[in-house]
């Protein structure tokens, strides 16, 4: 990067398109900052100030939504096992409760829908405890690189 007339920066080598990067990282930042601002001065009960820092830590991924209160996975052209994790990563750092997940996903059979939650965790894809299923970190490094986190049409 160079400093232009101490008010700006500019990319060196225009060839190279890093702008979505960069907007990236100051979404992030802001919202790390955001979240410290929150956390020293909101004087808040720690509960409430840990559900405010954990709503700016969330991902946002154009592939989930909350309609009505319902969180919904609008990836359809997704198998069902890869709508279970890309659910989970959108809800990180909290975990989905086992229903709210398969009608997330949108999976009509229980029993098979447990089955696939059996297979991810015995690959520690995820968590499953007390009915709460938490994304691992391994299960979030799986979605990372192996799903297009692009609404497709």
């Amino acid at each position: 990067m160079d400093v232009r007339n101490k008010r700006d920066v500019a990319h060196i080598g225009a060839a190279i398109d890093v702008e979505e990067m960069d907007a990236h990282l100051v979404v992030r930042v802001a919202k790390w900052l955001l979240a410290e601002i929150v956390r020293i001065e909101a004087g808040l009960p720690p509960s409430e100030i840990q559900d405010l820092v954990d709503e700016l830590s969330a991902k946002e991924l154009p592939l989930v939504e909350t309609i009505a209160g319902d969180y919904v996975v609008l990836a359809t052209n997704l198998r069902a096992h890869q709508r279970i994790l890309v659910a989970l990563y959108g809800s990180y750092p909290k975990p989905m409760g086992v229903e709210e997940l398969r009608l997330a996903v949108n999976y009509l059979n229980t029993t098979r829908f447990r089955s696939i939650l059996v297979e991810h965790q015995r690959e520690a894809l995820v968590y499953v405890k007390d009915e709460q299923v938490h994304i691992t970190k391994k299960g979030i490094a799986w979605v990372e690189g192996r799903i297009d986190m692009q609404l497709l049409l």
